[in-house]
């Protein structure tokens, strides 16, 4: 006896674990003893049970059967995954790679702003070279919690004879993330990648308290805004923070090595502490017009430029500084009375356009390059009174002389006011009076010393 079957539905699509009940119509009408049967081709897909109630079990498709005997009908079963409740606070523990990046995925898709993850930092990318970082040059995300996150990737610093590999923050980790406002770091990321976050140009709250380390640019061009603190990082890489121009303070406690350009163009930049530097790199400074006074205790080197452009800068504490690099204070124009007591080499233009500086001490200074005073035309007194020979240093070949009227002319390019020694007194060690037994050089004779007319020369 042959019997017509049909399906109530012939298409399903169904969540895992989500139920549906179908039904089946039979003619003629079943007889006694004549059961229809329920089946599923896949029950790993989707389950039937006798009465054709159909339950997705995992993601695929399955063909659900009601026959009797050899008569049946079909409905075919898509079973979908269930879509995460799509949420920014994330926590990785437990869940694979692939979970996680779908779970970021789809909070960024639900214009979620704010994330907090918990668990191994490199499920979500973040370090691991295989996977792309979800947040690299996202302009969308506000804040980052990553307090909870734990196994940070080493980050490598040093000059490729040593090397320190210290936990931290990647290199371009969070680079042109244009809109983060906020990111909270856990206690082991203790150091910060190159560009980790440069062009972060709305960041202002880290907490930096902890970090030992800052590599190059890594804050070039970002938010950060009224006083910095860094009270354990003891290396600052070039341009480190560079173009932040809304820094005000900048308070380095425990650095030992300030970067070439690492604070340049950081046009509010007032007060700068540093007691533990021991190395200021070229342009480290430049051009921060805000900038009033330098606390620099232990500085021994002073890179070129260091403070090119400083049109503020008042006050300088350099007791320890023995070398001061080209341009170093150049156009420095509010510096009046300097005093630095143990420098013993002063660079080309080091000091050339500081037009209001009054009296220039340098004690222990042996060692000159050009134009040293060029375009100081306030300068009524200059201390040089160390012993011994003074020498003109070649800064490109290093070959030295005894010093002469170059080293105190002003640049040929130099438009006035300009510096006249005929203007300054000079002071000068006692083994520079005019003795041509004592044999050091160049002597003084009257007004005339190192190929000049002074106002006036006393000895001490």
């Amino acid at each position: 006896m042959d019997f017509d079957v049909t399906m109530s539905k012939t298409e399903l699509i169904l969540w895992v674990g989500d139920t549906a009940q179908l039904t089946a119509a039979v003619t003629p009408p079943l007889p006694k003893n004549t059961q229809l049967t329920w089946s599923s081709n896949k029950p790993d897909v989707a389950t039937v049970d006798a009465f054709g109630l159909v339950k997705g079990i995992a993601p695929g498709e399955a063909i659900i059967s009601a026959a009797v005997n050899e008569d049946k009908a079909t409905c075919w079963v898509l079973v979908k995954e269930i879509e995460p409740e799509a949420t920014g606070n994330i926590d990785m523990r437990g869940m694979t790679a692939e979970e996680v990046a779908k779970a970021i995925d789809a909070a960024l898709k639900a214009d979620i702003t704010e994330f907090k993850l918990t668990g191994p930092i490199s499920l979500c990318g973040i370090g691991d070279k295989e996977r792309a970082n979800p947040f690299a040059h996202n302009t969308t995300v506000t804040a980052l919690d990553l307090s909870g996150t734990t196994g940070w990737p080493t980050v490598e610093f040093g000059d490729g004879s040593i090397t320190d590999r210290i936990a931290g923050v990647p290199e371009e980790c969070f680079s042109g993330c244009t809109a983060l406002t906020r990111i909270v770091l856990p206690a082991e990321a203790k150091a910060i990648g190159f560009a980790a976050f440069q062009n972060c140009t709305a960041l202002t709250a880290i907490d930096l308290n902890h970090i030992t380390h800052i590599g190059n640019t890594a804050f070039k061009n970002s938010g950060l805004a009224g006083a910095l603190t860094l009270a354990e990082t003891s290396y600052i890489g070039a341009n480190a923070f560079n173009q932040c121009e809304k820094l005000s303070r900048a308070t380095l406690s425990r650095a030992t090595v300030i970067g070439e350009s690492a604070f340049a163009q950081c046009k509010t930049l007032q007060q700068v502490s540093a007691p533990e530097a021991t190395q200021l790199g070229a342009n480290a400074f430049a051009q921060c017009p805000a900038l009033t006074s330098v606390d620099m205790p232990q500085v021994q080197h002073v890179g070129n430029s260091a403070f090119n452009a400083c049109h503020t800068l008042a006050e300088v504490n350099l007791p320890r500084a023995t070398r001061l690099g080209n341009y170093a204070f150049s156009s420095c124009t509010a510096l009046k009375n300097v005093s630095l007591p143990q420098v013993v080499e002063v660079s080309d233009y080091t000091f050339g356009d500081c037009k209001n500086i009054e009296t220039l001490e340098l004690p222990q200074a042996t060692r000159f390059g050009l134009f040293i005073v060029s375009g100081c035309a306030a300068l009524t007194q200059l201390k040089l009174t160390a012993t011994s020979n003074f020498l003109y240093i070649n800064q490109e070949t290093g070959d030295n002389a005894i010093i002469g009227k170059s080293v105190f002319d002003n640049t040929p390019f130099m438009k006035p006011p300009f510096f006249s020694t005929k203007e300054c007194t000079l002071i000068l060690n006692r083994d520079k009076q005019a003795d041509p037994a004592n044999g050091i050089a160049p002597q003084a004779n009257g007004n005339q010393w190192a190929g000049c007319s002074w106002k006036g020369i006393s000895f001490e």
